[in-house]
């Protein structure tokens, strides 16, 4: 049994995704495979991945989880003098399987988030795990691979994609996230932007939005938009060094998208290309739109946020594993990245996140301490100038019908665990 530990008590509070990385850690020790995957989410016959080993890390340790034979070598390593250096366990892989299926069934009956498991945190103790989350980095699991046709075994980091939840975030949302476009009204048009915001408010399902609403009035008073800034210096600089029309691409989309209710990262890529708004040769070159944007998702799927310099150094190295409505887990490794970048491209969708506008006073916001303060979407003045700004958000689609598995309707059995013993020393 793993020795116990002096340290805070565990944090084993997490959503969805978090006790998904969990299960994927569990589900991948069991079987000792990561199947790869095509750019629709369907396994690819006979490709795949052997996981020989799994590693963790907390403040206080690092946990290595190695597969062998019948069981799980556990080892533990202080990285604080004056503790004992190094103790080891083992536990049947059949356990492992056990937890799986169980984690599996509590994840899927949660209806609130964040939420905790109390029934698991004996065994998560047990091998070593006193958070949820890997600290350290981006990547979500670190694994040792080996592929099988290359016959080569290399450790690599891992994003981790859920479906086992609600649509989960792929580039989140900030006040460092919005866009901004200064706004020029023809000669003598003077407007009133407290009159303005008050009279577009009540547009929200108009397409688009009242945002959506606003853009398409700012044009019918025969002004002009124009692509001024975007709000963080960082993010600024993260898209010029992924691409260095970057900025420009992603504001004229997320306008266009605004304007006309599109969604869909694809679509409204397609559309892009038509307008052609930088002027490239599509004639020559019909998909470069098309594949900046996928650099971008890349990118931001194996490291890239928006508050912090990217260097271009990929965390998640190894790619990205996704676990499916089913329970079932494939993976995209970095070999694939045309079908990594593929499903990308065309399972994410925009989102538009809370303006926290005030409904009493338009063209303000809100106060209060669980208030976002994202602050975009009405037209403002500042000296003889307007803008506006609209906030960048990119979330993953749900399942497609082809891709996703009917869940049973059959009550899982998740009041107790299963009778079964931690490790041994």
């Amino acid at each position: 049994m793993a020795k116990k530990s002096k340290s805070k008590s565990p944090k084993l509070i997490g959503n969805v995704g978090d006790w998904s990385e969990i299960y994927v850690l569990f589900r991948v020790l069991e079987t000792g495979e990561l199947q790869v995957a095509d750019e629709s989410l369907a396994p690819i016959p006979n490709s795949y991945y052997r996981v020989l080993e799994a590693l963790r890390a907390d403040s206080e340790t690092q946990s290595d989880y190695i597969r062998e034979d019948t069981n799980i070598l556990i080892k533990v390593h202080y990285n604080n003098e004056g503790k004992e250096a190094e103790y080891s366990s083992l536990c049947p892989i059949s356990i492992f399987a056990e937890m799986a299926n169980w984690l599996l069934n509590l994840i899927k009956i949660q209806t609130k988030s964040p939420f905790k498991l109390p029934q698991l945190t004996p065994f998560l103790l047990s091998i070593n795990i006193k958070k949820l989350k890997d600290i350290g980095h981006k990547r979500d699991i670190t694994l040792k691979i080996e592929d099988c046709i290359r016959s080569m075994a290399q450790i690599l980091g891992f994003s981790i994609k859920s479906y086992l939840g609600k649509d989960s975030s792929l580039f989140n949302a900030g006040k460092g996230t919005n866009f901004i476009y200064e706004v020029t009204f023809p000669e003598g048009v003077d407007i009133n932007c407290d009159e303005f915001n008050s009279r577009t408010y009540n547009a929200k399902k108009q397409k688009g939005g009242k945002i959506g609403y606003r853009i398409r009035e700012i044009y019918n008073l025969g002004g002009k938009i124009d692509f001024s800034s975007v709000q963080s210096d960082c993010l600024y600089n993260n898209l010029k060094m992924i691409d260095g029309d970057l900025p420009e691409i992603l504001a004229y989309l997320i306008l266009l998208k605004t304007m006309q209710g599109i969604g869909d990262l694809a679509k409204g890529t397609a559309l892009l290309t038509e307008r052609n708004p930088l002027h490239y040769n599509i004639g020559t070159h019909p998909h470069i739109y098309e594949f900046k944007i996928k650099k971008f998702l890349q990118d931001v799927a194996q490291g890239m946020t928006p508050e912090k310099a990217w260097n271009g150094n990929y965390d998640s190295t190894g790619g990205q594993i996704v676990v499916k409505d089913n329970g079932s887990i494939v993976c995209y490794h970095i070999y694939e990245l045309n079908s990594f970048r593929e499903y990308l491209f065309r399972n994410t969708r925009f989102d538009r996140p809370s303006t926290s506008e005030d409904e009493n006073n338009p063209g303000n916001f809100r106060k209060g301490k669980n208030e976002k303060s994202f602050h975009y979407g009405i037209l403002y003045k500042e000296g003889e100038k307007y803008f506006i700004k609209i906030n960048l958000q990119i979330r993953y689609k749900k399942l497609s019908k082809r891709n996703s598995t009917k869940r049973s309707t059959r009550k899982a059995n998740v009041r107790n665990a299963p009778k079964i013993s931690g490790p041994t020393s």
